[in-house]
């Protein structure tokens, strides 16, 4: 470090100051790194995909990686000992991995149901055991790779002081020596995305470019790229560029995330749910049409109190009793002929809304990937619908 020609007390307070500066610069630009690379990715990737709530992830972290940072980067700058620094930062970044294992479910969850109070407190992405074993994994390499990130800042600092001005400011030269941080951010953000983030994205992403793929070049295009060339047969022709991406969660009887499942809605009201296993598409169903099917086995429970999705062997739909008295009760406003849309989706939750020849508007609560179940309908009015 260099000396000034200052009298021993405003060297002192001119050095703290410019310590604290690059400390809390560092810091920030860590964060700032970090959210970028990791949740900036996430969001650039799965927006290009028109998934559902894309950009997300960015908008909750970003905010609290910047504030975790510019703190631990003070206090870091501010003791003089490097193993106290080593020893802050071990332990945020450490809870830096628990906030990230928690955002692509808790916290999804959470602002899901401030962005529509239907989803609140419905948790549409459970955090489930392996999430949670996951998390643990990335909070112990973390905690570890904290003591690094203390080190690095230890050295950050000291060289940002030998680039200040003789009047003790933070010169450009100063400044850019702290863009370290980015590179020392880098690291665990693959550490990320391979354990949470990846396991998250990759169904929304293989759906959609299997839309655009098609809708570019048709099957030849699909089958050169070595996609699922038979689903694009099915389906491809209903294909439209208006739609949306649902991350409908994975398969909960596979605890390790090989298999997930992804919806899309488009703009023609048509839908589609897709098995995603190890990156590949291995089939679509049509949601469309089954949710028009369940609709119809609803409307006959109501009429005549038969239950049709008893005697499917797979058991993979099931409505509530409190819904089928429902439904009895109002048997007179259903009729045969309706029309089934998708109202509102987050998640593995659904509103679907089947409006029928009687003039009467319907809006049921559906659940689930492989077993979907129903446990709450309503009538609406027109206006509430628009609404």
């Amino acid at each position: 470090m260099r000396e000034e020609v200052l009298s021993p007390l405003p060297r002192q307070k001119t050095a703290r100051a410019v310590l604290l500066r690059a400390g809390a610069g560092y810091g920030l630009l860590f964060g700032l790194g970090f959210a970028l690379l990791v949740w900036g990715y996430d969001a650039v990737a799965l927006s290009r995909g028109s998934a559902d709530m894309a950009w997300a992830k960015l908008l909750m972290g970003l905010p609290c990686l910047l504030v975790i940072g510019g703190i631990v980067g003070t206090l870091g700058a501010w003791t003089s000992s490097t193993l106290v620094t080593t020893g802050i930062w071990a332990v945020a970044f450490g809870g830096i991995g628990w906030l990230a294992g928690h955002i692509p479910f808790t916290g999804m969850n959470w602002l899901a149901g401030i962005i529509d109070p239907r989803f609140a407190g419905l948790m549409p992405w459970p955090y489930t055991e392996g999430n949670a074993l996951r998390t643990l994994l990335v909070v112990i390499a973390y905690t570890v790779y904290g003591f690094g990130v203390g080190c690095i800042e230890t050295l950050a600092v000291e060289w940002a002081w030998d680039r200040t001005t003789p009047e003790g400011r933070m010169s450009v030269r100063a400044w850019g020596v702290l863009l370290v941080a980015w590179l020392v951010a880098l690291p665990p953000v693959f550490i990320l995305d391979y354990l949470v983030m990846a396991d998250v994205r990759t169904p929304q992403v293989r759906v959609a470019d299997l839309i655009e793929t098609y809708l570019e070049g048709g099957e030849a295009a699909v089958s050169a790229a070595g996609q699922n060339i038979a689903e694009a047969q099915r389906h491809g022709a209903r294909f439209t560029p208006e739609y949306t991406v649902y991350f409908s969660g994975y398969d909960p009887t596979d605890r390790t995330f090989y298999t997930a499942y992804s919806d899309v809605v488009f703009d023609t009201g048509f839908a589609l749910r897709c098995s995603v296993r190890g990156g590949r598409i291995s089939f679509c169903d049509d949601l469309s049409q089954k949710l028009d099917v369940r609709i119809g086995q609803m409307v006959q429970a109501g009429k005549t109190g038969e239950r049709p999705w008893l005697q499917d062997k797979m058991k993979t739909f099931n409505v509530t009793e409190d819904v089928v008295t429902w439904l009895q009760t109002h048997r007179a406003q259903l009729s045969d002929v309706y029309h089934v849309t998708i109202t509102a989706q987050k998640g593995q939750w659904m509103f679907v809304t089947a409006q029928f020849g009687t003039g009467t508007t319907m809006t049921c609560r559906f659940s689930g990937n492989t077993i979907v179940t129903v446990d709450q309908c309503e009538f609406v009015r027109g206006q509430d619908l628009q609404d």
